[in-house]
C-alpha cells in the first residue's frame, strides 16, 4: 500500500494463484469456446439464403400508463432502447421482430414477449448481423415517474436505457452490450453473459449486484448501499461511493475500484464496512478519496 502524489491511497496486489483458480479456468474455458462457436456459426449462417424464409413484422402501439407499476420485458433478440416519453403513455416501436412479438398492459404490469424462443440469425441485432436491413429493433418510451419494478430478460442484442426510477431493477442479457444511464433504484441486478456493460450514473439505496461473464464492466458516478460483483473474463472498473460492504470476485482481468469514500470506511479496526476483492488472473487496485 502506498500514497501517490494526489494523496490517494492505493492498494495493489499482483496476480496470485487462488484456491479456486482450477475451477475458474474450467468454466472460463467453456465461456470462450461457446463464444467462438457462436461466431463461427453466425459467419456460416450469413452465407446461406435462410433469411428469405423469415416471418417478421413491424409493430407500433401506444398504451396508457396510468395503472402501470411494473415492467416485465422478455425480448429474445433485438437492439433495445428504453427512454422517457413526453406524456403519460407508453410507446412501442419495433421493426423486423417475429410475428409472435406482443406487448400490452395486464393489471399493473406492462410486458413484452417473443413467442418464438429460438434465435434466428437473420433477425439478430446489429453487432452480430451482417446486414443492417434485417436488424430487429425495439424502441420503448416510458412516462417519467417512479415504478415498483423493472425486469428485462434479453437473449441477444444491444441495450441502451436512460432515466429510470424504480424499486427493483434487473437486467439480464445473454449476449450483447448493455449501456445504462441515470438509473435510480432500491436494489439493482445486472447480468451479462458476453458483452460490455457500461453504467453511468446509478443510485441504489441497497446493494448493486453485477454478474459479468466475458467482457468489460465499467460503472461510474455510482452511489450504492453495497456492491457485490462476479466478473469472469474482462476488466472491472468501478468509480463511485459505496455506503456498505464490497465483495468482488474476478476470474481473468484487472479489477479497479475508485472510491470517493475515505480509506477509514473500509480499512482499520474502526472501519464501517468490509471490502473483499479476490482475483484469479489479474491485478487489483483500490483508490480512496477519489473525486467524482
Amino acid at each position: 500500500m502506498y500514497e501517490n502524489n494526489n494523496g490517494v491511497t492505493q492498494e495493489v496486489q499482483a496476480a496470485a494463484p487462488q484456491k479456486k483458480s482450477g475451477g475458474n479456468w474450467v468454466w472460463i474455458s467453456f465461456v470462450l469456446v461457446g463464444i467462438a462457436l457462436l461466431v463461427i456459426g453466425i459467419i456460416l449462417f450469413n452465407n446461406t439464403d435462410v433469411k428469405k424464409y423469415a416471418k417478421i413484422k413491424d409493430f407500433s402501439e401506444s398504451y396508457s400508463a396510468a395503472d402501470v407499476k411494473r415492467f416485465n420485458l422478455e425480448i429474445g433478440w433485438a437492439d433495445l432502447t428504453v427512454s422517457k416519453s413526453n406524456d403519460d403513455k407508453i410507446y412501442v416501436e419495433a421493426k423486423n421482430v417475429p410475428e409472435g412479438f406482443t406487448a400490452g398492459v395486464r393489471g399493473d404490469t406492462f410486458s413484452t414477449e417473443f413467442s418464438e424462443k429460438k434465435i434466428h440469425f437473420y433477425m439478430l441485432p446489429s453487432w452480430l448481423n451482417g446486414s443492417d436491413s434485417n436488424n430487429a429493433v425495439v424502441d420503448i418510451k416510458l412516462p417519467d415517474k417512479e415504478y415498483e419494478s423493472f425486469v428485462l430478460d434479453l437473449g441477444a442484442g444491444e441495450t441502451d436505457m436512460a432515466g429510470f426510477k424504480c424499486g427493483k431493477f434487473r437486467v439480464d442479457c445473454g449476449a450483447g452490450d448493455v449501456t445504462l444511464e441515470d438509473i435510480d433504484c432500491e436494489e439493482g441486478n445486472l447480468e451479462c453473459g458476453a458483452g460490455q456493460v457500461t453504467v453511468n450514473g446509478i443510485k441504489c439505496s441497497s446493494k448493486l449486484n453485477i454478474d459479468g461473464g466475458a467482457g468489460e464492466v465499467v460503472v461510474s458516478s455510482a452511489v450504492l448501499g453495497g456492491l457485490d460483483a462476479d466478473q469472469g473474463v474482462g476488466e472491472l472498473n468501478f468509480t463511485g461511493t459505496v455506503n456498505g460492504d464490497i465483495d468482488i470476485d474476478g476470474g481473468v482481468g484487472e479489477i479497479v475500484v475508485n472510491l470517493t469514500n475515505p480509506e477509514s470506511d473500509f480499512v482499520g479496526s474502526g472501519s464501517k464496512y468490509k471490502i473483499d476483492i479476490d482475483t484469479g488472473v489479474g491485478s487489483k487496485t483500490v483508490n480512496y478519496n477519489v473525486s467524482r
